[in-house]
């Protein structure tokens, strides 16, 4: 393969395993609402056709919040500044108790925060000599800041939104109101607006991933009504979504997928205004909201369909709205016994089990911390994945899985869990990846990657026409290492991907062969059951992956060399799923396949993520951080399925 040399140059000698801790987003499927009865000292108003989750305050702050954000792992900060106009961020480690950051001088109000990974945290201010906007940096959670740097030449920061510690992007009231950064906030760089587009105030940013994002506020040169601009390059270069006729300027926005976002904000005739922005068509449309609103400040998506809002009501208290359905019903809450006058920002940590928005008063002298229980997703839905038990299932794996989503795990699991990652150098590039997630810290994950290794361990391949002089010694053990690898790490969950080496040509006593000729199929049949087999034998919970589609580029004549045909892929994966069958208990087939490449169409990218390598067959260093919000709670709900301990 192309890059068989290079791993064995960088990786060295990596077919034994390495342990390392790794961690997981959690993030949840589908919530569950519930009406309450009675809520003491607390005015509930619901004008809305569905049931609504209570808030409540749970602390009260000296000065102004104005925003809040939190990291993977559930530490939180809030961002704004006391009455005396000086800056100020608040932080909580998990536990509830709200402390006051260490700030560098001559800071002004914090306009707002982001969090990205961990530990690393931003936000964007003014300094108070000199009115300069400026951004800030935490690298412990929050507790302590620096200033990043400030700009002379701009006039003020209003958002800020980071993807990971490396990349952020912030906006405001400026004569280039973008810019970003890929290092960290090392180098700043001015993103590119339309010509058409001046006199903008960006009040809100959001992204789905490193690349694609929305920003909306307002513009003048769009007679000062609302502007939506995405950027599909993470910031760099920017075009016109949306003038809007109706909205004077949106406060908020989340983008919940690759395809859609939200935003919300203040209707030219008075109350609020939102749209539904598609990102694939430029589509909007508008958003039905309430009447039990009249003002937005925050919106944070969990998912396409569900959503909270925070603002007020018409008696200046702080009013939630909530979506289930996509914005078609709302269930809405009014805190009447607040302090505060609005929720001005609004963020869910399913981690943390809950939903979080900041509000003040009018003086700015006090402000509240609120706060809304996130329900325990459904543990019965798992989408993106076909299960096979019997012969009789396995065309479903061609099939296209409909609604295909990320799953779940549940908010209430902490065991500690053995994950294995298993397979050929496909499975060493994403298991590797894997080990660098997010999320929880009582999960460890092992790579065995055989590098020019599958499950056939006899004959030689070719690529390209081209046979290889030889092949390592680890192809034809490969079954003992595997054995060597759970007996030594007694996993929960071994994650298994083979199939490149299967799908090549392969001269086996004198003769060429391949996935075509029935003999090969039960050759590879054989081999993969017991593979499975041997994995599941000190307990195990296998989820074998389904092979994505190759593309290692166009042959002289034709549009694939052999081993890239699609047909070649999919019988390969009938022949796993065949083998999943066979195994039965403790075996499962996910679809990958459908995830990574839809249809069985090779792609480089997934929701703008760049997740294949050159080669068109190996994996990306941040593949395997951005797919484990797939793997590993799938991997979690089969084993939970199997009643493994």
């Amino acid at each position: 393969m192309n890059l068989i040399e290079f791993y064995i140059d960088k990786l060295s000698k990596v077919t034994m395993s390495r342990t390392f801790k790794s961690k997981i987003l959690l993030i949840t499927l589908s919530l569950f609402v519930f009406a309450v009865s009675q809520c003491s000292k607390t005015q509930v108003t619901s004008t809305a056709s569905m049931p609504f989750n209570p808030w409540k305050v749970t602390t009260k702050l000296v000065g102004a919040p104005h925003s809040v954000a939190c990291s993977s792992n559930g530490n939180c900060i809030i961002g704004g500044g006391t009455q005396d106009g000086h800056g100020r961020i608040w932080f909580s480690h998990k536990n509830g108790v709200w402390q006051t950051a260490s700030l560098p001088n001559n800071l002004s109000i914090i306009g707002d925060v982001s969090c990205a990974g961990k530990v690393a945290c931003f936000a964007v201010g003014t300094t108070e000599s000199e009115s300069l906007p400026a951004i800030l940096e935490s690298n412990d959670g929050g507790t302590t800041w620096n200033m990043q740097r400030t700009w002379l030449e701009l006039a003020e920061f209003k958002s800020i939104f980071c993807t990971t510690s490396l990349h952020c992007i912030a906006g405001g009231n400026l004569k280039q109101p973008l810019v970003y950064t890929t290092n960290g906030g090392t180098t700043w760089d001015t993103s590119n607006l339309p010509d058409s587009v001046f006199g903008t105030n960006i009040k809100t940013i959001s992204c789905f991933s490193n690349l694609t994002c929305i920003a909306a506020g307002s513009s003048l040169s769009k007679g000062a009504n609302a502007l939506i601009l995405k950027s599909l390059d993470g910031g760099a270069n920017w075009t016109e979504v949306l003038s809007s006729t109706t909205a004077s300027v949106l406060n908020a926005a989340s983008c919940p997928s690759s395809n859609t976002c939200y935003t919300v904000g203040a209707s030219l005739i008075g109350g609020i205004d939102g749209f539904t922005v598609n990102l694939s068509t430029n589509l909007v449309s508008n958003l039905r909201l309430p009447s039990g609103i009249s003002s937005s400040s925050g919106i944070f998506c969990t998912s396409d369909s569900s959503c909270w809002v925070s603002g007020s009501n018409s008696k200046n208290q702080p009013t939630f709205i909530e979506t289930t359905t996509g914005g078609d019903k709302w269930g809405l809450f009014s805190v009447g016994d607040s302090v505060a006058e609005n929720g001005e920002s609004v963020v869910c940590t399913p981690i943390n089990n809950e939903c979080l928005s900041v509000g003040s008063n009018s003086l700015n002298e006090y402000g509240q911390v609120f706060s809304s229980t996130l329900p325990n997703s459904s543990q019965n839905t798992v989408l993106g994945f076909v299960q096979h038990q019997t012969d009789s299932t396995i065309g479903d794996l061609i099939t296209p899985v409909t609604g295909l989503h990320k799953t779940f795990i549940p908010n209430s699991f902490n065991k500690n869990l053995s994950v294995l990652v298993v397979g050929d150098s496909t499975a060493l590039t994403l298991g590797l990846g894997m080990l660098d997630a997010d999320g929880l810290p009582n999960i460890h994950i092992n790579v065995l990657g055989l590098i020019g290794c599958g499950v056939v361990g006899s004959g030689v391949p070719r690529q390209h026409g081209t046979p290889y002089a030889s092949m390592p010694e680890t192809c034809t053990n490969w079954q003992q290492l595997y054995s060597q690898e759970v007996n030594t790490y007694k996993p929960n969950i071994v994650f298994f991907l083979v199939g490149r080496w299967e799908e090549e040509d392969r001269l086996i006593n004198g003769k060429w062969t391949n996935l075509n000729q029935s003999s090969y199929q039960q050759l590879v049949l054989n081999n993969l059951i017991s593979a499975i087999k041997t994995l599941r034998s000190t307990g195990a919970t296998v989820v074998a992956l389904t092979d994505p589609a190759n593309f290692t580029g166009p042959p002289p004549s034709g549009s694939y060399w052999p081993e890239d045909q699609p047909s070649k892929v999919m019988e390969f994966n009938k022949l796993l799923a065949k083998a999943v069958s066979e195994v039965g208990k403790n075996a499962y087939l996910y679809n990958f396949a459908q995830i990574v490449s839809p249809n069985n169409t090779f792609n480089k990218d997934l929701n703008g993520v760049p997740i294949r390598t050159n080669d068109g067959i190996h994996y990306t260093s941040i593949a395997g951080p951005y797919l484990n919000q797939w793997l590993l709670p799938v991997g979690i709900h089969f084993l939970l399925a199997s009643g493994s301990n």
